[in-house]
């Protein structure tokens, strides 16, 4: 199982490509991934994503009241809202928040960003409890896209 380490800082690309002002809050996990710029970020990120299941379907959409759109251009609902060869960024709104998900590939480590931006004071505090389970399935759900991207990895 690869060790997955959550950053302390976050690097001016990754920052930069999540392209949000004045965020609120800002994580970064990173895994070593092999080869992981064999594959494109979009790839990564549909992978991880799709292992979120029910139970990360009921946080982003029950809990946040995130709007996501089930759409063949669309990653589990986010919207993708830019990309570059070595990343991709996901968006989604609520009434209640603002969040981005950055998949960012270097050479050997694939890393994943979670920036928030609070739309209503409320959020604080809505966010501060759902964190607690994001903090903790963000390493499952990397973990799950290295092995099963590694199984495939003959293409």
């Amino acid at each position: 199982m690869p060790a997955i380490v959550q950053e302390h800082e976050v690097p001016a690309e990754i920052r930069d490509a999540g392209a949000m002002d004045r965020p609120d809050y800002l994580d970064l996990f990173t895994v070593v991934a092999g080869h992981a710029t064999d594959r494109p970020p979009e790839e990564w990120a549909r992978t991880a994503l799709e292992g979120a299941g029910v139970g990360g379907q009921i946080l982003w959409r029950i809990v946040l009241g995130l709007r996501l759109e089930p759409s063949p251009v669309a990653i589990g609902g986010w919207t993708i809202g830019d990309r570059a060869p070595t990343w991709i960024r996901l968006e989604a709104d609520s009434w209640l928040l603002r969040a981005h998900v950055v998949f960012y590939l270097d050479n050997e480590r694939l890393s994943v960003a979670t920036i928030i931006r609070y739309e209503r004071p409320l959020a604080a505090l809505v966010w501060s409890l759902a964190s607690v389970v994001h903090r903790r399935a963000m390493p499952y759900l990397l973990n799950r896209a290295v092995t099963k991207l590694s199984e495939g990895s003959e293409r």
